[in-house]
């Protein structure tokens, strides 16, 4: 088996997806794995025409020969990356990984019998792009059970890693209360992590509520503004340390975030504003808090923190490992 594979958030999950599909494949013969980054050429391997051409096409985006130009740069590029290779690939496997049409036909026609896999972490109301994107793979899997439904998607919910089982901390041990971290993507979020602020502030309680200023142009507090960004392990680090942590879906999101899933692996109660975790074999009211608007994030109780973890069972918790979720796509697809 050889599967050309590609992921959003690569620095997190290039590594770590490339050895779990290495395990999975073990037993298949002549089992080769192999990553492919982006189609459009990075700033280190960008040649000066490119960069002349890309310049000049971001400017003048409606100028016909500067897109066809532009495009025919791209193709170039891909179409050496893919020729590197030197392989017949069974399979290709993209992560929530954005390819344009042009590539796709190239990969295709390139290998006219692989089967191409996408997975998508976002709800397609919030990734318009991705509606007729998709439409170029032969199996499509999401996060979002409705986009499931409405689209005859297979519903596959998303996955922790195995680090996130090691190590664990004692619940009645771990030194923060409350934790949240993410991006100022939108004006929403930042009051209601600021509500949250507020609140558990002033009931003398441990945080760490960080909201990283990427788009500079959103005003974030002092007090939980993050400057630069945190390492994915030291954020692993302080899931594990932390007794609470915080999960808020975007208006429209019905499928559950990574976050959710790294609680469970940690064993760490959750609190969110998307009721839809009630609907998963890993709720419970003492774990999980749901809330609706800011107005009711005053009337969490303090109790939620004080009393300790339930734990889940041990097959609910596997069956949402990185592991499992490899091994479901790949059997649905053979």
């Amino acid at each position: 088996m050889k599967i050309l594979f590609s992921c959003d958030h690569e620095e997190e999950y290039k590594e770590i997806f490339l050895k779990e599909l290495e395990k999975i494949t073990a037993e298949k013969n002549d089992n080769k794995i192999y990553y492919i980054s982006d189609y459009i050429p990075r700033r280190s391997e960008r040649t000066t025409i490119f960069r002349i051409i890309k310049h000049l096409y971001t400017f003048f985006p409606e100028n016909k020969y500067l897109i066809k130009l532009y495009n025919d740069s791209l193709k170039k590029f891909y179409t050496k990356k893919l020729n590197s290779f030197n392989e017949e690939f069974d399979f290709f496997f993209t992560l929530a990984k954005e390819y344009s049409d042009e590539f796709m036909v190239t990969l295709k026609n390139k290998y006219p019998n692989i089967k191409t896999i996408l997975y998508l972490w976002d709800s397609l109301e919030l990734s318009p792009y991705q509606k007729n994107f998709h439409k170029n793979f032969d199996y499509i899997f999401t996060f979002d059970r409705v986009d499931a439904e409405k689209y005859n998607f297979v519903f596959r919910p998303t996955f922790y890693i195995d680090e996130f089982r090691k190590n664990l901390v004692d619940f009645k041990k771990r030194e923060i209360d409350l934790y949240y971290i993410g991006v100022d993507r939108e004006k929403r979020r930042i009051e209601i992590i600021e509500e949250f602020y507020k609140v558990f502030k002033e009931r003398n309680m441990n945080l760490f509520l960080k909201l990283y200023n990427r788009t500079k142009s959103l005003e974030i507090k002092e007090e939980i503004q993050l400057k630069e960004k945190i390492l994915y392990s030291e954020n692993m680090k302080k899931v594990k340390n932390s007794k609470v942590i915080l999960d808020i879906a975007y208006k429209g999101q019905k499928g559950l975030t990574l976050r959710c899933f790294e609680a469970i692996a940690t064993e760490t109660k959750i609190i969110t504003n998307n009721p839809e975790i009630k609907k998963y074999d890993f709720y419970s009211l003492n774990n999980v808090f749901c809330f609706k608007n800011i107005e009711e994030i005053k009337n969490i109780p303090q109790n939620f923190f004080l009393t300790p973890y339930i734990q889940v069972d041990e097959n609910i918790i596997e069956k949402y490992s990185i592991k499992s979720f490899l091994n479901e796509i790949f059997k649905k697809i053979n």
